[in-house]
């Protein structure tokens, strides 16, 4: 009897393992360029205590070829007499395939003046997919966010480097 335990015991830990292996994701190299028009609303019913930061644009990004690009975000301006910092945070971004397929993320930094009139760049810009829709269903992934924006216009270019399983 004690050898039929054991027996068991072995066969259902070698299930177990077949089929977490089956489903475990490798982590790939991610990266995309989005250009980018952002507008900012007061809306402090929206969750946001200042600004409200309204993302839309497209790009290219590796697994998802042309991509749309749409999201809000949470802009706190400088205090008067304090640099001239832009902070972001809370955002929320949904990245749209070519195919239609969704990935679902999150994203947080800063702004900085450049020096070049009303060009700013990201500073400790950081994203994270925490979900998708067709082959993004299961999809995790995080990594750095880098780029400029003109803050008078809106208008500016974004990049994301990392990783994304899926």
């Amino acid at each position: 009897m004690k050898l039929s335990t054991r027996l068991t015991a072995l066969l259902i830990s070698s299930f177990a393992f077949s089929a977490s292996a089956a489903y475990a994701q490798t982590a790939l190299p991610f990266s995309g360029t989005f250009n980018i028009d952002e507008s900012l609303a007061v809306s402090p019913e929206a969750g946001c205590p200042i600004l409200t930061g309204i993302i839309s644009g497209q790009g290219t990004a590796n697994y998802l070829g042309r991509t749309a690009i749409s999201g809000t975000n949470c802009v706190t301006p400088p205090a008067e007499g304090a640099p001239p910092v832009y902070n972001f945070a809370n955002g929320n971004i949904v990245l749209m395939a070519a195919n239609g397929d969704m990935l679902y993320g999150t994203f947080s930094g800063a702004f900085v003046p450049t020096g070049k009139g009303t060009i700013f760049t990201v500073v400790d810009g950081t994203y994270s997919f925490s979900r998708g829709t067709g082959r993004f269903a299961a999809a995790t992934g995080s990594g750095k966010l880098t780029g400029t924006q003109d803050i008078a216009t809106g208008k500016g270019k974004l990049q994301a480097t990392g990783t994304i399983s899926y």
